[in-house]
């Protein structure tokens, strides 16, 4: 019988395995070199493009901001404005109110009254003045609380002095003022 020798084969055998298993680990470690390289490529892609987009945003939203601060200095300068014209508007109402005051206290005054002092303190009023007599000061009472300009007349002080002339009656009398 013939004895065949199957060692050269057998390492022929085993030395091609080794190539094509090293081919194999070549293919595939390249395709992970590919695909790492892809994936690399297109996330580095996708961060750029969120980059631009951020800085995008970040433009505008200065932009915004600016705005918003100008709004807020023309607003400032609005409700100084504001404050300003209704101080103007609430000092011509008083100043109506002063004289509108004048020309009630006028109305209701009987003639034998001086008025001598008329001292106003916001909506309170206090009147001095002279009298002949404790009947015109009731009298000019009664007035004012007819008036509709007027409310609540008090009464604080009365002093009666006897003259050559008669008597003379200094008062002095608290009253409101409506609206």
């Amino acid at each position: 019988m013939i004895q065949i020798n199957l060692l050269p084969w057998r390492d022929q055998e085993r030395t091609q395995q080794q190539k094509r298993f090293g081919m194999v680990v070549g293919v595939f470690a390249g395709f992970g070199v590919f695909c790492t390289l892809v994936f690399h490529m297109h996330y580095s892609a996708k961060i750029s493009n969120q980059i631009q987009r951020n800085v995008i945003l970040q433009a505008a939203s200065d932009q915004e901001a600016n705005t918003l601060a100008d709004l807020n200095k023309q607003k400032k300068k609005l409700t100084q404005v504001d404050q300003k014209l209704h101080y103007i508007f609430e000092l011509r109402e008083s100043s109506y109110r002063a004289v509108r005051l004048l020309n009630e206290l006028v109305l209701v005054d009987p003639e034998s009254i001086t008025l001598q002092k008329i001292v106003r303190n916001g909506n309170a009023i206090t009147v001095s003045g002279k009298a002949k007599s404790n009947l015109q000061i009731t009298l000019f009472m009664e007035n004012i609380e007819k008036s509709k300009f007027f409310a609540q007349p008090v009464l604080t002080e009365i002093n009666g002095k006897e003259n050559t002339t008669g008597e003379d009656r200094s008062f002095e009398l608290k009253i409101i003022q409506k609206g």
